[in-house]
């Protein structure tokens, strides 16, 4: 399973983070499948300065909000997916490059 942050607005004088749209991936090759979410933040105060954000720190943030079910729930989904798409021996893509 991977998790990455595509999109971070901040507030350009204190850093503080206030929208995240965050992606979950797995991937099998020739099989992916994904879903992608946006979470909102209001922090009063930056917990991490901004110029000092990585973005596993972000995703722990995204994990945290959801919370440890709604995680579980996203990932087995993507599993369930990917399995089906395996059993199904449905592809997507073009037949040119």
């Amino acid at each position: 399973m991977t998790w990455k942050i595509n999109y971070l607005e901040h507030v350009k004088t204190t850093g503080l983070v206030l929208q995240v749209i965050w992606q979950c991936s797995l991937e099998k090759p020739p099989y992916m499948v994904k879903t992608t979410g946006e979470i909102g933040f209001d922090y009063v105060d930056p917990e991490i300065p901004y110029d000092d954000l990585t973005e596993e720190i972000v995703i722990g943030w995204v994990k945290d909000k959801l919370g440890q079910k709604e995680v579980e729930r996203i990932e087995q989904s993507l599993a369930l997916s990917l399995l089906n798409n395996e059993t199904n021996k449905n592809e997507t893509g073009f037949p040119w490059g």
